[in-house]
Parts: C-alpha cells; sequence; structure tokens
C-alpha cells in the first residue's frame, strides 16, 4: 500500500495514528517536529504526510512550505492534523501548500475518507 509520513510533536498521536495506519496495510514512517518531518520526507519519500501545526523546533506551517518549495517533495499531498480550529488559519494553511485539514480529537472515519481522497 502507500507511505504515510505523521509528524507530530505528541507521541500519543504518532502511535495512535500510525497503529490505524498500519492496521489498513500502509507504511508508517514519524516525526517527531518538523525539522524531522522534512528530513524524514527527503529520504523516505512517502505517498502522503500527515502533519501537526504546532510543534517545537519548526511548526507544520514553515515544514509545509519547505516541503512544497522543493522538487522532490512539492506534490507530496500534506493533510494538517491539528486542535486548533481550521478556520481560524484556513487561509495561512492553504497559502503554503496545504491539501487538506483534519482536527483533533481525531474521528477515526474522518481521517480515512480523507486518505482515501489522495491514497489509492
Amino acid at each position: 500500500m502507500s507511505k504515510v509520513l505523521v509528524v507530530d510533536d505528541d507521541r500519543e498521536i504518532r502511535d495512535l495514528v500510525s497503529k490505524l495506519l498500519q492496521a489498513r496495510g500502509h507504511s508508517v514512517v514519524t516525526a517527531e517536529n518538523g525539522q524531522l518531518g522534512v528530513q524524514s520526507a527527503r529520504e523516505s519519500q512517502p505517498d502522503l504526510i500527515i502533519m501537526d501545526l504546532n510543534m517545537p523546533v519548526m511548526d507544520g506551517f514553515k515544514a509545509t512550505a519547505l516541503l512544497k518549495s522543493e522538487a522532490t517533495t512539492k506534490d507530496v499531498p500534506v493533510l494538517i492534523l491539528s486542535a486548533e480550529h481550521a478556520d481560524g488559519n484556513r487561509d495561512a494553511i492553504y497559502e503554503v501548500g496545504c491539501d487538506g485539514f483534519i482536527s483533533k480529537p481525531i474521528d477515526i472515519a474522518r481521517l480515512f475518507t480523507r486518505l482515501s481522497e489522495f491514497l489509492e
């Protein structure tokens, strides 16, 4: 199946999303902040990235903008996974190139619906 990069500073969220994705047959790579997420994306070439917004070292906005500016990662869909309400950040989220938003707490059905829009 597909390879998904999960970038979140909350280990419980990374573990939960990883387990859900692996149960559906996806390969999962994780990173605990945006800087490591960018590095992991460059190295692993995922099919999709799930990115938290608020993280130490480098936030999801900066990480996504950087990924979308690079030839090798610019076409990889990025879904923001955040407890922040999308409306307050909607313009900023899409300006940096994010392809969608999933709110926390995670609605599992919604997560897989959004993933199916980008993965086979």
